[in-house]
């Protein structure tokens, strides 16, 4: 549904994400023909709303709205702790998503997952989220 600017799957009738998918993943998902024709299309006539091999993930979409039914109210995961030198880098890395406007800071929510980190071998940092219990969560 482009007015409101979220994919929907016709034949469920559920929400999905409009997630950043690279050109490689997108080739094997259609030569595998895992994805729903209507994705597809979306993918190739929206081309700038997914992320390209080179850019850092960022969407051109502004205002997307992403729907999950959950069975639960809240979900608690429990923080953990940064090892040496591990927080000046996340920092760093969380500042300067924020200027590329990749991410933005969180509102109040039941659902708000710490991140992962992750030492990538050239010293920087990588981030993944917590989400390891949202499947055991929604419908």
């Amino acid at each position: 549904d482009l007015t409101k600017k979220v994919l929907i799957d016709t034949k469920a009738g559920d929400y999905l994400s409009c997630v950043p998918m690279d050109r490689l993943a997108y080739i094997h998902a259609i030569a595998k023909k895992e994805l729903n024709p209507l994705v597809i299309e979306i993918f190739e006539n929206y081309p700038t709303a997914f992320k390209s091999d080179s850019d850092v993930g960022a969407s051109f979409i502004k205002d997307m709205r992403h729907c999950i039914t959950t069975k639960v109210n809240h979900l608690t995961v429990r923080f953990r702790r940064l090892g040496p030198g591990k927080a000046e880098k996340v920092k760093a890395k969380l500042d300067q998503m924020l200027k590329q406007g990749i991410i933005a800071h969180a509102t109040p929510s039941q659902f708000l997952s710490p991140i992962h980190v992750v030492d990538k071998p050239n010293g920087e940092v990588e981030f993944s989220h917590g989400a390891r219990k949202i499947p055991r969560t929604t419908y």
